[in-house]
Order: structure tokens, then C-alpha cells, then sequence
């Protein structure tokens, strides 16, 4: 151990001593000395490192959640990771952010005050390239967003921050709600500058391109929940969860993908001959009943019987029964 001493260090220390090498007086005197602590008052950590580990926590659950939903999305791989969580000011957070970028103010309630989520603009126009079906085979330059490239983002913000009710469940219920998006950061004036608040910053890799994504959240809208942030706290919350605590992140994922559904009119055998002289006008007489429900077929397993109408002028169809699972499937 390091605080145990040799033999011959303690020969040393006994000699010094009786040789006055050293002072006993100015051996005391430094032993009730306080140490000094140096504190920024321009940047008051005002959360514990207990505090700090389990924002991470939170986020860490946050990001693998946003990334699953945005990769689902595009159909490419999204991937979000945590760089940093620190306390500084919300002037020193307006002052790294590039100008145009993106900030999504949104509300958390039963919380006070509001919250920023800033997109890195390379990031969002990534991201329409990927939504419309490119490649992101292009560079693109720091510019003003059009309107349906904004439209477009202000989706994402959205999805992105109602995720948090998700990843919060175990704190406290949020109800979070976009108010505004922002691209110019030097108009926004909705805390003071020298408000402390707390920077989470992922790093987003889409395909092989970086950049940044920024939470930030002021001190005063998590000060009234910032006990239940101590690791003991959390930690017992979330032992009382039950054995479904993921399922709501699995539901979200599945809820968005996308799965091919159509309508079967019906079927006849024909022969080639007659297919060759098919012309228009021509009638083709089906397997199917006027008064017979048609079968509605999703990812071509029938699933449910309907029948067609119009709904707002557009072709429509209502399901009135269940074929069951048992129903065998039309070749």
C-alpha cells in the first residue's frame, strides 16, 4: 500500500526529526490547513458527477432509440453515441453552434421552461438526401433551408423529441411538445445568457459522414426533479420496472416500418391466346360475387376481408371481418 512506509523511510523520517531537518511546528501547521477548492462562478456545476451519470444513462438509452427510428427511416445505418455531457452557460452554448443550423425549442411538461435540440445542418441535409432516395454522393454547403427542405426537418424534430417521453419513463412522465424551430442561434434570446444549462452532445455518423447533435437543457427545468437523479434514486426506479420495460422502444420501432398492403378483386384462369387478344373494352369475368367481400392482403398474406366505396372523392375500402389466421392463402 502506498501510505505504508519502509523500514528504512521511517529510520529517515525519525533522524530528520531529531537532526531538525524538519519542522514539527510547520509540520502541524500544514496538517490543519484547509484545502482550497478553485470554483468558476461564470460555470457553477450545479449537478453531481452521481447526477451527470445518470443523465448519461438516460441519453445513452435515448440515442440507441433515435438511431434505430432514423435508420429505419432512411434505410441506412444512423448511429448516435453520447461525446460529452458538461454545465456551461447557455451564451457559451449559443456561441459553438454554426450559423444557419437548426433548433427545435420545445417544452416538457409538467416541467417549466423550455429546452433546445439543435441539428448540425450537414447532418439534416444528409438526411433529405436520404429521405428523397439519394446516395449523399454530394457535399453540401452551409446555407438557408428551403421550405420543404424545413418541412422535412422540422418532421424529424419532432420524432426526435418525443422519443424523450420514452427514455424519461422511468423519472418522471413528460409530455414533450415542439413550439418553435430556429435556424439563426444569435435571435435566440429565450434564456438569459449566463443561464446554466446542461450540454449533451452526440456524435451522429450517417454512412461514413460525422457531425453533432446538441440537447440542451437548462438547470431550472430539471431542478425540481435533480434528486431523483441520484444513482441510488434512479437505480431503484428502475428496478421496479416491470419485465416490459422495453417494449414501448420496440413498439415505436415497429409501429414506423413501412409494410406493402393491397386488395385482391379477384381471379380467373385465361388462356394465352386470350391474353394475346385482350383489348380495351374487352370483359373479364372473375372468381369473385358482386355481393362477396373482397380480401385485403398485407406483405401477401390475407389478413381481412372488405369492400370498396369512395372516401373525400379517392378510392377507399372498409374492413367489415377477419379471415383468421388459420385462412389458407390464395396461390
Amino acid at each position: 500500500m502506498k501510505n505504508v512506509l519502509s523500514q528504512d523511510e521511517i529510520d529517515s523520517l525519525i533522524n530528520a526529526l531529531s537532526s531538525g531537518q524538519l519542522d514539527t511546528i510547520e509540520i502541524e501547521q500544514e496538517s490543519n490547513r484547509q484545502n482550497v477548492k478553485v470554483y468558476d462562478f461564470s460555470r457553477p456545476n450545479k449537478l453531481a458527477k452521481d447526477q451527470i451519470q445518470t443523465l448519461r444513462g438516460i441519453h445513452e438509452n435515448y440515442a440507441r432509440i433515435v438511431s434505430n427510428i432514423l435508420s429505419n427511416q432512411v434505410r441506412n445505418n444512423v448511429k448516435l453515441s453520447i461525446a460529452s455531457i458538461e454545465q456551461v452557460t447557455f451564451g457559451e452554448f449559443i456561441r459553438s453552434i454554426p450559423n444557419p443550423t437548426v433548433m427545435g425549442v420545445f417544452t416538457c411538461e409538467p416541467l417549466v421552461g423550455i429546452s433546445i435540440l439543435e441539428l448540425n445542418p450537414q447532418f439534416c441535409f444528409n438526411m433529405i438526401d436520404l429521405y428523397f432516395g439519394g446516395a449523399m454522393v454530394h457535399k453540401y454547403s452551409i446555407r438557408e433551408f428551403t421550405d420543404i427542405e424545413m418541412m422535412m426537418t422540422k418532421e424529424m424534430l419532432k420524432g426526435m423529441i418525443d422519443t424523450l417521453k420514452t427514455v424519461w419513463a422511468d423519472v418522471i412522465e413528460l409530455s414533450p411538445s415542439l413550439e418553435t424551430v430556429e435556424t439563426n442561434p444569435l435571435l435566440q434570446q429565450t434564456l438569459p445568457h449566463n443561464e446554466t444549462v446542461v450540454l449533451m452532445t452526440f456524435k451522429v455518423e450517417v454512412i461514413e459522414e460525422n457531425s453533432f447533435v446538441n440537447l440542451c437543457i437548462p438547470y431550472r427545468t430539471i431542478e425540481r426533479i435533480a434528486d431523483e437523479l441520484h444513482a441510488k434514486n434512479y437505480d431503484l426506479m428502475k428496478t421496479k420496472s416491470t419485465s416490459f420495460e422495453y417494449r414501448e422502444d420496440i413498439e415505436q420501432v415497429l409501429n414506423k416500418a413501412k409494410v406493402d398492403m393491397n386488395v385482391l378483386l379477384g381471379k380467373t384462369d385465361i388462356t394465352v391466346n386470350d391474353f394475346v387478344e385482350l383489348d380495351v373494352g374487352d370483359i373479364v369475368e372473375l372468381d369473385l360475387k358482386l355481393d362477396q367481400p373482397m380480401k385485403l392482403c398485407i406483405e401477401n398474406k390475407q389478413k381481412f376481408y372488405v369492400q370498396p366505396g369512395l372516401y373525400d372523392n379517392k378510392l377507399a375500402i372498409q374492413v367489415v371481418g377477419d379471415i383468421g389466421k388459420d385462412a389458407e392463402e390464395d396461390e
